[in-house]
């Protein structure tokens, strides 16, 4: 393995990390800080949280589609782990917190209860 691909991966493994970050990390800015250590404390909706459902749904579907054209479509194995990377990526992304909270909540019953 060369030094320069090892260079490469560390720097766009933080880059990605810090990116990834900064979203959460704004949105921590906007809590009391007392209310953050409250049992039950709620961070306040973003102002494209009315999206969320359907960018969900638009990841998910667009990552099994490029999971599909990888296996069945593409030549060449660049291309093949390519495709099925961002297609895992993309259908990883797509999962929708709220809907695995459902089944938890209904088994469980409304908090506090």
């Amino acid at each position: 393995m060369e030094t320069r691909t090892i260079i490469v991966a560390l720097v766009v493994g933080v880059l990605v990390t810090v990116l990834a970050s900064l979203r959460p990390a704004m949105r921590a800015t906007r809590v009391e800080p007392i209310a953050a250590v409250r049992e039950g404390a709620t961070l306040p909706e973003g102002r494209f949280a009315r999206y969320r459902t359907a960018g969900s749904a638009a990841a998910t579907v667009l990552g099994f589609a490029a999971v599909l054209v990888g296996l069945f479509a593409a030549s060449g194995t660049g291309a093949v782990l390519a495709l099925m990377g961002l297609g895992a990526d993309g259908a990883g992304a797509g999962r929708h917190p709220r809907l695995a909270e459902r089944p938890a909540r209904r088994r469980d019953g409304p908090a506090g209860a």
